[in-house]
């Protein structure tokens, strides 16, 4: 697929294996917010901390609706503690800009040039349709760890988790 995953520096410095949360924002983000939010995901990872020891981190906004947070565990592994520190930030992000981030059932499709935000059970009638085919990009946002997401983040229908809902 020709869709290339651009992952900022802080990113590209984490090991292959590095664990990875992706969250799908219930509209697309505005490039404003886009940009503010990823400040305030990379800010949080450079304060993120598991047992008083500082996680390796990064955090980032992708295609204006995917966020995206990463730990490399090399050193230091996230805790059941970090990692609900994390979700509380996302749910915050989440009121500031009034959004939902914990929408499993929300799916982004590449239609021409823009990301289109719909749910899987839409695109699965989209598909059955004719509108669009399994061949449509998508983000794969069960992805979890840093190789997989430079790699499967854009996929299709067909060669995700959903071709068990879509084809």
């Amino acid at each position: 697929m020709s869709i290339s995953v651009e992952l900022p520096s802080t990113a590209r410095e984490l090991d292959a294996q590095a664990r990875v949360w992706i969250y799908q924002s219930s509209r697309p983000l505005t490039d404003l917010e886009s940009r503010e939010m990823s400040a305030q995901l990379q800010q949080f990872a450079t304060q993120w901390t598991a047992h008083n020891k500082q996680l390796k981190a990064a955090g980032f906004v992708l295609f204006n609706a995917v966020l995206v947070l990463m730990v490399d565990e090399t050193k230091t592994a996230a805790s059941g503690c970090s990692i609900d520190t994390s979700v509380h930030f996302v749910q915050q992000l989440e009121k500031i800009y009034n959004i939902q981030l914990f929408d499993r059932m929300l799916v982004y499709y590449k239609s021409t040039d823009n990301w289109q935000q719909t749910t899987l059970t839409q695109l699965a009638e989209f598909v059955q349709s004719g509108q669009i085919s399994t061949d449509v990009p998508v983000i794969n946002a069960l992805v979890d760890h840093k190789a997989a997401l430079e790699q499967e983040l854009i996929a299709t229908p067909a060669t995700c988790w959903m071709s068990a809902f879509v084809c």
